[in-house]
């Protein structure tokens, strides 16, 4: 996951589908979620939704191209390969960085931030509130 080679740019890619958006136009202050919106309309065509957790924890993402979260696996958002500790509308991004949501099963050792915490419980009180 290495910085984009053009100057004012920054890329978006979706595991394990393998799609990427390069050179998504950047503008200073820009967070994941205007990249989102703007790689929205760009080819090959990403879908997402998010969800809401309130004003401590943001905006994060539900689903992509009609894969959505479950009780167990997520969309998880990295910025130049690392976790990121909060949602897609509080990470501002630099020119050049590379965001990747990656769909993978919840660990707790991995996914220690409060944020993905939070998340986790919100879907197991849901699967328990369905029994």
């Amino acid at each position: 996951m290495g910085r984009s080679a053009m100057a004012n740019t920054v890329s978006l890619s979706i595991e394990p589908e393998g799609k990427t958006i390069a050179n998504i136009p950047w503008t200073d202050g820009m967070n994941v979620q205007q990249e989102m919106e703007l790689a929205y309309s760009m080819p090959p065509g990403i879908t997402f939704a998010m969800q809401y957790y309130g004003p401590s924890l943001g905006y994060l993402v539900l689903a992509v191209d009609g894969t959505f979260d479950t009780v167990t696996t997520f969309w998880f958002l990295y910025v130049n390969g690392v976790l990121s500790p909060t949602g897609i509308d509080d990470t501002i991004l630099n020119d050049g960085d590379a965001v990747s949501l990656i769909y993978e099963p919840y660990q707790a050792e991995k996914h220690a931030s409060e944020i993905h915490r939070v998340r986790f419980e919100h879907a197991q009180k849901r699967k328990a509130s369905k029994k």
